[in-house]
């Protein structure tokens, strides 16, 4: 029995201390020192204030928490919060930070190590410009192109397209970092539809504020189109002996095929794309003139951006070769007939522009390519051009003065109208008499 109790009371010993060797233990365990801001790897501009927080976890009371920057203690805190403010404002370039905390025992632990870049305000992207479509603007193709302006020091771009001007995840139809394009082609747009776009520019310390917000409205269904006659490629005899001298030498041209409009451009669909009328003779079917090689051009960027197609005038060579019917011309004088009066308006019957597609079209089905108004075509005039043209798809001359008119008017004779009829006008000048009709690529 006594032996008995005497290994009770070693036992009980040996437990005892046992018990007690937990806290002598714990005595040697480190504190644990976290950063919670800034994260690791982030960018910070200079002139910002950044809030460096610590925080630890022990089991005794922390003694003191030590803020070190770049090896540097900045910073000795002995009660809580661990909070330190940092103005950057002289120190471009990265940074480390990590913090040390003492608890009672004399136990010591560290953070980790974060890195963090600090950059000037000359290196924050500025805002894009947005450019096209226009803000407000209408009738915009539903494959429209999105261009904005190079903002400095931008790296990338940030597009956002929606529905609404929350841009929130349920309206945004486009959400993408284009890379540094200063545009986006957009494609499947809803015809009749408002969208909404802005742009952000980045680079790799931080991303510029969103542009302001441009919205445009998609076309109907049914607007602008435009009625273009194929014509196929094939080779024909351009020029005359019988009219003027610039209409010589007779010589072959051959000519890829293209699309020509069926009418001239109709003072309607002018407005519809310019929201102006610079014609001198008024009315919505009426051929649009009045407009010179400048505004034309004007016209087609605004034609093209809204439709998404790539209209163009037409080269003399292949005004020609649609005016004479194309492959299936019937070698009239003028285009469809060789009665002016059956094709043509001029001045022995009407003092004033007549509405498109009254007169008898031509072998393709083409409208008053003889008279009504002059059209424009994109070659450069020269007047002994034909004897130095080449044979195939000629462009005209590289430079001049002068821009290629065809077809004839209202306001001259016929002898003007005739298919082969050449004739000029300054490149900066503009009247009543000209206008023009479309071409564009097969």
């Amino acid at each position: 029995m006594k032996n008995s109790l005497l290994f009770i009371f070693i036992l009980g010993i040996i437990i005892g201390c046992k018990k007690e060797s937990n806290p002598i233990e714990s005595d040697t365990e480190k504190p644990v020192v976290t950063i919670s801001s800034p994260i690791d790897l982030s960018y910070i501009k200079s002139d910002s204030t950044v809030i460096i927080k610590i925080g630890t976890i022990d089991n005794f009371a922390i003694n003191q928490v030590v803020l070190y920057m770049d090896d540097i203690n900045v910073k000795v805190f002995t009660i809580s919060p661990y909070q330190y403010q940092w103005k950057p404002t002289n120190g471009i370039g990265m940074h480390s930070i990590y913090a040390t905390a003492t608890d009672q025992s004399g136990n010591v632990g560290q953070s980790n190590k974060i890195m963090v870049t600090v950059f000037g305000t000359e290196s924050i992207p500025s805002t894009p410009q947005l450019l096209l479509p226009e803000n407000k603007s209408k009738n915009i193709s539903t494959t429209p192109t999105l261009v904005w302006g190079i903002a400095n020091v931008a790296t990338s771009y940030n597009l956002q397209v929606a529905t609404d001007t929350l841009f929130t995840n349920s309206s945004l139809i486009l959400n993408e970092n284009v890379g540094n394009s200063t545009n986006k082609l957009l494609t499947n747009l809803i015809n009749s539809k408002i969208y909404f776009w802005r742009i952000a520019a980045k680079n790799n310390y931080c991303s510029s504020s969103w542009s302001i917000i441009y919205c445009f409205t998609t076309m109907a269904e049914d607007y602008l189109q435009l009625t273009m006659v194929n014509v196929a490629a094939g080779t024909f005899l351009m020029g005359a002996n019988s009219g003027y001298p610039d209409e010589q030498p007779i010589h072959s041209v051959a000519i890829n095929g293209f699309y020509i409009s069926k009418y001239e451009v109709t003072q309607k669909l002018w407005i519809e794309v310019m929201g102006n009328n610079p014609s001198y003779n008024k009315g919505n079917n009426l051929p649009v003139e009045n407009v010179g090689p400048d505004k034309v051009q004007q016209f087609i960027t605004s034609l093209n951006q809204k439709t998404g197609k790539n209209y163009r005038l037409p080269t003399e060579a292949e005004w020609e070769f649609a005016a004479r019917g194309g492959n299936a011309s019937l070698g009239y004088t003028y285009s469809g007939s060789n009665t002016a009066n059956e094709v043509t308006w001029f001045a022995n019957n009407t003092p004033t522009t007549q509405p498109v597609g009254l007169k008898k079209p031509n072998e393709l089905g083409l409208y008053d390519m003889s008279g009504n108004v002059w059209e424009w075509c994109s070659d450069w005039y020269n007047s002994d051009y034909y004897s130095i043209s080449p044979t195939n798809n000629p462009q005209g001359p590289s430079s001049g003065t002068d821009y290629v008119i065809r077809g004839g008017s209202f306001g001259g004779v016929s002898n003007l109208c005739r298919s082969a009829s050449r004739d000029w006008h300054i490149a900066n000048g503009y009247n009543q008499y000209i206008g023009f009709r479309l071409a564009c690529n097969l």
